[in-house]
């Protein structure tokens, strides 16, 4: 997980990593119709160091950003994902 972590966002981690949740989301590509699962799972971490790629990676991340909770409410986000976000502000 801590590979992932530096490929996807550029960022190091420390030891402790807690899981959050996990879900499937189900997409189909609009070009070709083919359909595709994603994984997704959510983690509270602490960045140790490193330098965050705001443009991802260029393979399977597009972009990577700290976005303040107190404004989450203003950036287009699907129904999951603020169900996570609403989830951490309960811990």
């Amino acid at each position: 997980m801590r590979r992932e972590f530096i490929e996807e966002t550029g960022l190091t981690i420390g030891e402790n990593v807690e899981l959050i949740t996990t879900f499937k989301e189900y997409y189909k590509d609009v070009y070709s119709e083919h359909p595709w699962r994603s994984d997704r799972s959510f983690y509270t971490v602490t960045v140790t160091g490193g330098e965050l790629l705001p443009e991802g990676n260029g393979d399977d991340t597009v972009k990577a950003a700290f976005l303040p909770l107190d404004t989450i409410e203003t950036y287009p986000l699907r129904q999951p994902i603020r169900n996570v976000i609403a989830k951490l502000g309960r811990r």
